[in-house]
């Protein structure tokens, strides 16, 4: 089941304030205590870190796949899977899973090292592309995102983590417009418009970004949404609840769409050219040593 991503990040946002501000004591009342209210505020932040930390890679693979005629590189296993699944088409009972290019490349990425991935993913997008439709720098920075989120030392907290993420567009809209994990309604663009207003304006927007209604009535119905979503926890038929993929460890690799060869690592070439210049330093220094030695033999 998809997840609802207006929800989820309208929620976020009112449950953060409600969480911080303590706004009224009345509204705890809905919630019977506090701890509702902190629970529920937690689970809203694990749910959208670790579905975003997902969606994210599906989505940097999916748009990858587009590299093959609009820039020099490409992630050699993306485009792999889609010729080996494409080829047995038409064959009986084969890849009915899948319906496009798109599907496939959701359909197998969670065999690799999602890190591995993204990096490689990174490196494309930071090509030239011939169209502006596709990759480029916005989905560079998109997958610098992610790649934070994997990051066990990174400095960042989750809420702020997740606030950056929902900000961020591609080349033709919010980065949340893919259908995996989630299902994109265009309320997003409102829901986002009003959070730069304040909580306010959000709340005003109510549930589903259709129609204003009254602050009063919409936290109390949110309050109630909340505790019946905390009590649906442990039942496992919470609407907002998020079982994490289980990604593989299969490698991904960069090659020259032209001449198949595999792109080597910029980080591993300056490391070769920084071990070579500090072996050629270490040489050069003996030489020296010994052509001073050498002349201060003569002078005596």
């Amino acid at each position: 089941m998809l997840l609802n991503i207006n929800q989820l990040i309208s929620e976020f946002y009112i449950a953060w304030y409600l969480h911080h501000e303590r706004i009224d004591k009345t509204i705890y009342g809905y919630l019977k205590t506090g701890e509702k209210l902190r629970d529920y505020y937690d689970l809203l932040v694990d749910t959208l870190f670790y579905s975003i930390r997902d969606y994210l890679v599906l989505a940097a693979a999916g748009e990858v796949r587009h590299a093959v005629d609009r820039t020099d590189y490409k992630v050699k296993e993306v485009h792999e899977d889609i010729k080996r699944a494409t080829s047995k088409k038409g064959k009986r009972g084969a890849n009915k899973q899948y319906s496009s290019s798109r599907d496939i490349v959701y359909g197998e990425a969670t065999k690799y090292d999602p890190v591995l991935l993204l990096k490689n993913c990174r490196r494309v997008f930071s090509a030239d592309w011939n169209h502006r439709g596709y990759g480029g720098e916005a989905w560079a920075n998109i997958t610098d995102a992610a790649l934070d989120m994997w990051d066990p030392q990174t400095k960042f907290p989750r809420t702020v983590t997740i606030d950056h993420v929902i900000d961020l567009e591609h080349n033709n809209g919010t980065v949340f417009n893919k259908p995996v994990i989630y299902k994109y309604q265009p309320g997003l663009k409102r829901i986002l418009d009003a959070k730069f207003l304040g909580v306010d304006e959000l709340i005003l927007l109510g549930r589903d970004a259709c129609s204003p209604v009254r602050l009063s009535s919409f936290i109390k119905g949110i309050c109630r949404l909340m505790k019946m979503n905390v009590d649906e926890i442990e039942t496992g038929t919470s609407p907002i609840s998020y079982t994490p993929i289980v990604w593989g460890t299969e490698k991904t690799t960069v090659i020259d769409t032209y001449t198949g060869r595999a792109v080597e690592d910029e980080s591993s070439t300056a490391l070769f050219f920084a071990v070579y210049s500090c072996i050629y330093l270490a040489i050069a220094a003996v030489i020296m040593r010994a052509i001073m030695k050498n002349m201060h033999a003569k002078q005596d």
